[in-house]
């Protein structure tokens, strides 16, 4: 199954790291968690795979992102675990902040003399 979410990043874990027991090749990959509202109470953990991915998604606390992911469930160990797999990541930009007209100057018909 495949969902979007979009939040803000709480917390960024340490860069986990391995050997492919299939081709031998280094892996690296990073969780983070997201909190799709501001009020903290619905969290979420999830993982980018691939140092590329990491390096170009560039995530950190407090960003804004919308995150596509992919929730797979399995079981291991006799224990049934889901995982979140980031898809796709993009940033959503902070809106600026709304300024207020500047007041214009009044001008009175005296100002200005056409004749």
């Amino acid at each position: 199954m495949i969902t979007t979410v979009v939040g803000r990043i709480v917390d960024c874990l340490p860069i986990q790291s391995g050997i492919s027991k299939a081709n031998g090749k280094e892996w690296k990959a990073q969780q983070y968690t997201i909190t799709l509202d501001d009020e903290q109470e619905d969290v979420l953990c999830f993982q980018v795979f691939g140092e590329e991915k990491i390096a170009t998604y560039d995530l950190y606390r407090g960003k804004k992102v919308a995150v596509t992911l992919e929730i797979e469930c399995k079981e291991w160990n006799g224990k049934w675990v889901t995982n979140l797999s980031c898809k796709q990541c993009w940033v959503i930009p902070n809106k600026p902040e709304q300024k207020k007209e500047a007041e214009k100057p009044k001008v009175t018909s005296n100002e200005f003399d056409y004749n």
